[in-house]
């Protein structure tokens, strides 16, 4: 084997080299040919230099970078030797040679060994580059003693790869919205390969290999490139088929023959749109109440949805849209069954209403997803007796639209369409089914188009939407809903007569009597409350009478006939509100079980003049006026218009000391000057009057009611004793408001200031 020649020794250097081989560049073979040995000098370290004389010069280093050696994974290379190193001071010294780093003595240990005598470097096993791609080794030089005789050398392997590995997925799932227009994106697979990336072993084709179920034929296609799915046909029902599964095979070397495949398995979803309208088990319905029940279920109404249950575009809302202008029935949804819950709220009387009609609608709570073609394939025939060739075209467009109009079509219907020299179509249609139709493009003159599916039997031809010639079945579009007439579900509620317990007609009885004992009724008995059958009308039998409620045990109720009896009477009773005694009265009839109906019973009490007038107050303190004092005296009655005020006020005053004056109709004022000043130890000096209060009737009390006033003569320290403050002050219960509005005589004069005692 070679080695590098010694450099020129014109200058006295004493060189000594450790020089590394490659034995060859298997990256210019295939995988299948053995590298051929191809001798490389990689570098060359020289050592200390010393003159001709002996003196020591300077050491001077030269480093090559070694270029990698390049091997081909799963390449067994028979023990070859792929590299060799040497240092020329064997040549004087026994030198070992010693291989470090991974793949040598670090894991994986011993894959790559050097001889230790003559520094060839082999490989034990093969290699595999999705494991390691790079191996980072050092050829190490050493004497016998262990001291290093030159330098450490790198020595990179580098791997090369081989298309080894095929490509491989991982699950992957996704959704997409039934009736999605083609071309719609789905997904992006992503397959996967070990080869090294960025070349051909791991650049990966991408095809769809299957399909379950396989419904109507291919719904998904996907671009070789790039692995995004997407619709090839805006058919997806979810109604149909609601999940798909497709196999995705993917081929590396970007699909060439030799090219290793994977596959995997995706799912895709279908997602529901409102596209199915509710309706109901029946066209109409019909049900039985009882009379006098309220809070009662008449009826469970189940609706029907192809939608997905469980969702808005499944769940129902009731609505009843005539005969409940009453409010007397409720209908609620059961989100579970998707049934309408139809209840009684009120009760009803027989006697009163025996039928009840109702009109329902129904609805979903999504919005209903309105639109669609129905897709109808044919065949057409070009003039006379031409070659029938595939045409399709789309009935309807958008529902409602195309004709300028809805139209409503029933059994099978003819459309007589003049395109160019004229087209002469017969469609049958499902009865109620809304079509709006509509087809593009030009036909010049004198071409005739006759529309032509299978034999040609006729002018006119027989199709259903969703069904191409042949068999082969399309998704048929729902038909969108009329919004100005939705469809309307009957229910007949008839009324179930039931007996019926007593009942008190009217509920509130009045009974006016007084309180005057001379006009009380003879034996007490002010009238009968009695209850009646409400079916016949008539007085109830076989019942028993009570008292219900009788705050002030005024009544006595007889238990066979209802007769009421009054005790006394008294329109002061605090029982009594605006006039008007309330009392209850219950009729329980004697079947089994019992049934009780409850009345109520106003007396309205007249008042009687039974109560003389009085005074409000017999007494009041003044302070001492010279100028003469001035009080007000106020009456009360017990009794009410017309038996009380307004009051006449009479005094006893023969001197004539006193001057009455009329305030309002309960109170007068009495003013006086001929007052006696109390004496010197201003002890407070009583006057007492006599007066008459007089009622509006003329009825006053037996005896006059005496008034007293207390003078006494204004002394500040005296205040406690004569009452001369103002409300509130000592003694407030002896002073009265003024019977008159007092603020006209109050002067604001908004000024303000300090005292002068203030600075």
């Amino acid at each position: 084997m070679a080695q590098a020649p010694p450099p020129p020794s014109g200058n006295g250097h004493v060189t000594h080299n450790l020089v590394m081989y490659i034995q060859g560049n298997p990256c210019q073979q295939d995988s299948t040919t053995p590298p051929q040995p191809i001798p490389q000098l990689t570098q060359i370290i020289s050592t200390e230099p010393q003159s001709q004389s002996g003196q020591k010069l300077k050491r001077v280093r030269r480093h090559w970078l070694p270029p990698p050696a390049k091997l081909v994974e799963n390449i067994d290379y028979n023990d070859e030797v792929i590299a060799k190193i040497r240092s020329d001071k064997d040549e004087t010294q026994k030198v070992e040679y010693f291989l470090t780093g991974e793949g040598a003595n670090k894991p994986p240990y011993n894959l790559f060994v050097v001889n230790h005598e003559n520094g060839d470097v082999k490989i034990t096993g093969k290699l595999d580059r999705e494991k390691c791609d790079k191996y980072h080794l050092k050829g190490i030089a050493r004497y016998e003693n262990g001291s290093y005789a030159e330098d450490e050398i790198p020595l990179v392997i580098m791997v090369l790869d081989q298309n080894d590995n095929a490509p491989y997925f991982e699950p992957q799932s996704g959704t997409i919205t039934e009736s999605s227009k083609k071309g719609t994106f789905v997904l992006q697979i992503e397959g996967k390969d070990d080869d090294q990336d960025g070349t051909l072993n791991s650049k990966i084709a991408y095809s769809i290999d299957s399909q379950e179920p396989k419904g109507n034929g291919p719904m998904f296609y996907i671009e070789q490139d790039t692995g995004k799915v997407y619709i090839k046909e805006p058919t997806l029902d979810r109604e149909t088929i609601d999940s798909y599964t497709l196999v995705v095979k993917g081929v590396d070397m970007d699909g060439a023959p030799g090219g290793l495949s994977g596959t995997g398995t995706i799912h895709i979803n279908v997602t529901d749109i409102n596209d199915n309208l509710p309706t109901l088990e029946e066209n109409e319905y019909s049900g039985k109440v009882d009379e006098n029940v309220h809070n009662v279920v008449v009826m469970r109404i189940r609706a029907l949805d192809e939608d997905l249950e469980g969702t808005d575009n499944w769940l129902t809302r009731f609505k009843i849209a005539k005969g409940n202008e009453d409010n007397l029935f409720s209908i609620e949804t059961d989100e579970k069954t998707n049934e309408g819950i139809l209840t009684l709220i009120k009760p009803l009387d027989f006697e009163e209403v025996q039928n009840l009609a109702l009109a329902l609608e129904i609805e979903n709570y999504a919005p209903f997803v309105e639109g669609g073609s129905v897709m109808t394939d044919v065949n057409l025939q070009v003039g006379e007796g031409g070659t029938p060739i595939g045409a399709g075209f789309g009935l309807g467009g958008d529902v409602g639209g195309g004709m300028g109009g809805d139209a409503d079509i029933e059994g099978e219907v003819g459309l007589d369409l003049g395109l160019g020299g004229g087209v002469d179509a017969g469609l049958g249609v499902d009865a109620g089914t809304d079509i709006g139709a509509g087809i593009g493009g030009a036909l010049g003159p004198g071409v005739g188009l006759k529309p032509h599916v299978g034999p040609i039997t006729g002018p006119e031809l027989g199709l259903k939407p969703g069904i191409k010639p042949g068999g082969k079945k399309t998704k048929p579009k729902k038909p969108g809903p009329k919004s100005d007439a939705p469809k309307s579900y009957p229910i007949m509620i008839s009324v179930n007569n039931m007996p019926e317990g007593p009942s008190f007609v009217p509920s509130v009885k009045e009974f006016p009597v007084s309180e005057d004992p001379k006009e009380a009724p003879e034996g007490g008995t002010i009238g009968t409350f009695a209850a009646i059958n409400p079916d016949t009308g008539k007085p109830a039998e076989d019942v028993s009478y009570a008292k219900g409620y009788d705050p002030g045990n005024w009544l006595v109720i007889d238990e066979e006939t209802a007769e009421i009896k009054l005790k006394v009477p008294d329109r002061e009773s605090p029982f009594v509100v605006n006039g008007t005694y309330i009392a209850k009265i219950l009729a329980i009839s004697k079947d089994m079980p019992a049934k009780t109906a409850t009345g109520t019973i106003a007396i309205k009490v007249i008042d009687s003049n039974d109560h003389c007038p009085t005074l409000e107050k017999a007494y009041t303190h003044v302070c001492y006026d010279p100028k003469g004092i001035t009080v007000t005296i106020t009456g009360k009655d017990e009794d009410a218009f017309p038996n009380a005020a307004p009051f006449t006020f009479v005094t006893d005053d023969p001197r004539g000391e006193w001057r009455v004056t009329f305030r309002n109709e309960t109170t007068v004022s009495l003013e006086s000057s001929a007052i006696q000043k109390p004496d010197k130890y201003n002890t407070p000096y009583p006057y007492t009057l006599k007066l008459e209060v007089i009622d509006v009737q003329g009825l006053s009390c037996p005896e006059k009611q005496s008034f007293t006033i207390n003078v006494c003569e204004f002394i500040p320290f005296l205040l406690v004793f004569c009452q001369c403050g103002g409300k509130g002050t000592v003694f407030p219960d002896q002073f009265s408001d003024m019977p008159f509005d007092t603020k006209e005589h109050l002067i604001s004069y908004h000024t303000e200031g300090i005292g002068e005692d203030k600075v």
